[in-house]
């Protein structure tokens, strides 16, 4: 596990070291979801919540099932 000290700057901003972002693969003006658990605060890359998202859903959802097409089906009928 890595540790740094940062101070909360103007505005509530903090500085995320150069080297945490470089592990979490995150670059100057990509979008991270932060979230507070546990009395911590964590920062994940988007692209990593939405993958977990769908490792989750995945479960549930056969391979074969489309949700956006029986959405759009759906849809269709209901504009009828």
């Amino acid at each position: 596990m890595r540790e740094a000290s940062t101070r909360i700057a103007d505005g509530g901003r903090i500085v995320i070291p150069a080297d945490f972002r470089k592990c979490l693969g995150i670059q100057e003006g990509d979008v991270v979801v932060i979230r507070l658990q546990d009395s911590e605060l964590r920062v994940v890359p988007l692209r990593q919540a939405l993958a977990r998202a769908r490792e989750l859903t995945a479960q549930y959802i056969p391979r074969d099932r489309s949700l956006v097409q029986e959405l759009t089906a759906e849809r269709r009928k209901d504009g009828e």
